[in-house]
């Protein structure tokens, strides 16, 4: 998991995003168009890990994948919801669609 800030330290003011996708070139287009008007706290690469992102930093958002490999964003996002229902994180899911 790739982090941009210590745990705990959480800066005001800016919404923290962690970002899902098993293609590294389009999480990085994805934290580098992000990182704008945000901070991106974790940039993942599967599903669990995308779990346990989201479990130990608590973004605001979550951006991933639906297609993942071992576990798909869908799965994780399930998992997520069912152990953490009461957070205020708002998820948004993607699915590219090769030509």
């Amino acid at each position: 998991m790739r982090t941009s800030q210590s745990e705990g330290a959480r800066p005001k003011g800016r919404a923290q995003i962690v970002v899902a996708d098993d293609h590294a070139g389009v999480a990085e287009q994805m934290r580098i168009l992000l990182s704008v008007d945000s901070d991106v706290v974790a940039v993942v690469h599967s599903g669990q890990d995308l779990v346990d992102a989201v479990d130990a930093l608590t973004p605001d958002l979550i951006v991933t994948d639906l297609t993942m490999p071992q576990m798909s964003g869908l799965s994780a996002s399930r998992i997520i919801w069912q152990h953490d229902a009461g957070r205020a994180s708002s998820l948004y899911q993607c699915a590219t669609i090769p030509r």
